[in-house]
């Protein structure tokens, strides 16, 4: 059984916590037959705790995200 998502007032009320990022986040790259790089990278800005518990007894958390992407063009086929 799949628990129900939390709604934004369930969210809302509960304060974030405080965390340390423990491993930097790496880029993941992604090269394309074009030969461009798309580089991606999820930042953790927030984490909460919510006043429930997952079927299984294991907390419920959010965590609010992020998301850096950077693209490389392939120079020299642009340049041809």
């Amino acid at each position: 059984m799949m628990p129900t998502p939390p709604t934004p007032d369930e969210i809302n009320m509960v304060p974030p916590m405080d965390f340390e990022v423990v491993d930097p986040e790496p880029w993941v790259r992604c090269r394309l037959p074009n030969g461009t790089i798309i580089k991606v990278r999820t930042i953790v800005v927030g984490i909460k705790m919510l006043p429930r518990k997952n079927p299984d007894g294991t907390n419920v958390y959010v965590v609010q995200t992020n998301t850096n992407v950077r693209v490389s063009e392939n120079v020299l086929k642009l340049h041809k």
